[in-house]
């Protein structure tokens, strides 16, 4: 998920990206700044190359690689206000981030919490918090949160584990 407000004053424009990234936990990052790093931070995965995307309808840009494995390609792509990507072994393309504009004077935890309840069951929704991540450390001028489950899910949570499983994501 992007965040962006909704004041198109030049002057005024302030964006605040959020990205989520699930593997094993729904990652949030907020990201306070929109400059683009001239270069990757880390070289490509062999097979791959980095290609510079970006999107003025998403009001995104971003670093992206795009990989030929010989018989698996892989590319990123931008549609509409998401960036998506697509494997040439068939499938539908996946959104990676999807970027959704900040209501009048809504803060980016706000947000958050709107954006999940609107795309969770209601009934795990009202279970789950927004909560910082803190299982690694953030870049300088990044907030980083995820969804967790409030207390009383995280207790039925424990009884109810197999310590020989690992779980499914709680909150998604």
């Amino acid at each position: 998920m992007i965040f962006q407000n909704q004041n198109k004053s030049p002057a005024l424009h302030i964006k605040i990206p959020v990205f989520i990234y699930c593997t094993f936990t729904a990652l949030l990052l907020i990201v306070q700044s929109t400059a683009q790093a001239a270069t990757p931070a880390r070289a490509p995965v062999p097979g791959c190359v980095w290609e510079q995307r970006s999107s003025a309808a998403a009001g995104l840009a971003a670093w992206v690689q795009r990989c030929d494995f010989g018989d698996r390609k892989i590319d990123l792509f931008f549609k509409a206000q998401s960036l998506f990507i697509r494997y040439s072994d068939g499938g539908a393309p996946d959104a990676l981030i999807d970027v959704f504009e900040l209501q009048s004077k809504e803060a980016a935890e706000n947000a958050m919490r709107r954006i999940f309840a609107a795309h969770t069951d209601a009934a795990l929704a009202k279970r789950c918090v927004l909560a910082p991540y803190r299982d690694t450390a953030a870049p300088a001028g990044v907030l980083r949160f995820t969804f967790v489950p409030d207390a009383a899910y995280q207790k039925e949570l424990t009884a109810q584990a197999d310590p020989n499983d690992i779980p499914e994501p709680p909150c998604g």
